[in-house]
């Protein structure tokens, strides 16, 4: 004999699941309410620091030299930083790891034939001793060790790829850079540099730090927006298409097109 079901089973059914469904927005709508009513506002700082995307930034690094005529071959950096540590921790709890992401950087570019200037003040001696799993210095001949002079890092370097945010490096203006280095291009892997002001020095900026905080808080992207409406109507019509790969790591790429 069938056993037949109640009708009704079905749709009560499926307004729990659209209950279920709307209870997280319906949290996200009073959250959001009652920080407006206490006069939140959001800012860059209400959110974490960008973090640092090691995996990816030798590989557009190198593309990047790849895509011109005198290609990687011999090409210098300057190399500020290794520690993948927040500096606002203070200099005692900075450590260096071989699968650290600076140290995978500063080795991938080594391996393609990138010599490299270090300036780590504060661990230098750490990674001057470091070793590989197989117990082989991580590394050799190709790297010049600058102790802490980091201005002199910069002499005719083809580029400079900030690795940390030591308050030595970022008290250093955009206007020293741009008098020291040959090349134009500054790599920032925390986006803690100032790309206003190293785009007015006539540096080339790129970021390869993932953003902590939405995209519509990021003073380039504002920057962009208010160099639009400057420049264009508000009834202009525009298409934007990048030319060749982005130079970038950074998820807000995807807002400059």
């Amino acid at each position: 004999m069938a056993i037949s079901r109640p009708q009704g089973i079905p749709s009560i059914l499926g307004l729990a699941q659209v209950a279920f469904a709307l209870l997280p927005l319906l949290w996200l709508g009073t959250a959001l309410t009652h920080a407006a009513s206490a006069g939140f506002e959001p800012t860059p700082a209400s959110f974490p620091r960008p973090s640092f995307e090691g995996a990816d930034a030798s590989q557009y690094l190198l593309d990047f030299w790849r895509g011109t005529r005198r290609g990687v071959a011999n090409r210098t950096i300057a190399f500020w930083g290794l520690s993948d540590d927040d500096p606002a921790d203070g200099v005692a709890s900075a450590s260096l790891s071989a699968d650290g992401h600076g140290v995978r950087v500063a080795r991938a570019l080594m391996e393609a034939g990138v010599q490299l200037r270090i300036v780590s003040p504060h661990l230098e001696e750490q990674a001057r001793a470091l070793k590989d799993a197989s117990g082989k210095l991580v590394f050799d001949d190709r790297v010049t060790w600058m102790g802490q002079n980091a201005i002199d890092s910069l002499t005719g370097v083809d580029g400079l790829l900030l690795v940390s945010e030591w308050p030595e490096f970022l008290a250093i203006s955009p206007t020293q850079i741009a008098q020291q280095m040959r090349g134009r291009g500054v790599f920032d892997g925390r986006e803690a540099l100032d790309a206003t002001a190293l785009d007015a020095a006539g540096l080339n900026y790129y970021s390869f730090a993932k953003p902590g905080s939405p995209p519509w808080l990021d003073p380039d992207f504002q920057n962009y927006m208010a160099h639009l409406r400057e420049s264009t109507e508000e009834d202009d019509a525009i298409l934007m298409l990048p030319g060749t790969r982005l130079g970038t790591t950074s998820g807000r790429a995807r807002w400059f097109l």
